[in-house]
């Protein structure tokens, strides 16, 4: 069954990109089926990883998971143009904090699983970050025609995609870590 979850997970992480290889007309539609798709890579991954409950009783790390969420609704609304970079930017910000502070808490823990975890997610987000400065910055200097926009967007809506549920998988395991 996990194996399944697991096709359905690449499946559904092919299928943004390959929305986010071509440009999409601008429309409602177009924006509420990019927030479907990233929002059910969610429930795929963490059904694919995890059994139980899936926030922990950390309340820092579970504001990550919703967070992230806004991301990619604001990263949706600017991509479709309904709404301008400042909210997507913000909302970056936003989260920056909310990771920096509950990965270097959980760094600090001692746990090598836990430490490997918040690394992974600040390595992830970091990436993220990369790739959306570069998307902007080549958006700004009208390389937005060229292949190499096309490659670094493409990644930067993956990657964004996937942060989601490494958000909630992170909460999970911080979760538990706090519980004993």
């Amino acid at each position: 069954m996990k194996r399944l979850y697991g096709v359905a997970a690449l499946a559904t992480v092919v299928i943004i990109g390959v929305r986010g290889a071509r440009d999409p007309a601008k429309t409602l539609t177009a924006f509420f089926l990019d927030i479907f798709l990233a929002g059910l890579l969610t429930p795929l991954v963490v059904k694919m990883r995890w059994t139980g409950t899936i926030m922990g009783s950390n309340k820092l790390a579970n504001l990550a998971p919703p967070a992230a969420l806004l991301q990619i609704v604001l990263g949706a609304a600017y991509r479709q143009e309904i709404w301008g970079i400042l909210p997507h930017i913000g909302g970056a910000m936003i989260l920056a904090i909310i990771l920096l502070t509950v990965c270097v808490r959980s760094m600090e823990s001692g746990a090598p699983h836990v430490k490997r975890s918040a690394a992974l997610l600040m390595t992830q987000f970091l990436t993220q970050i990369a790739l959306g400065i570069a998307t902007f910055v080549m958006k700004l200097l009208d390389f937005d025609t060229n292949f190499w926009f096309t490659v670094i967007s493409t990644a930067h809506i993956i990657v964004g995609a996937t942060i989601l549920p490494a958000t909630v998988l992170f909460s999970r395991i911080e979760g538990k870590r706090l519980s004993g």
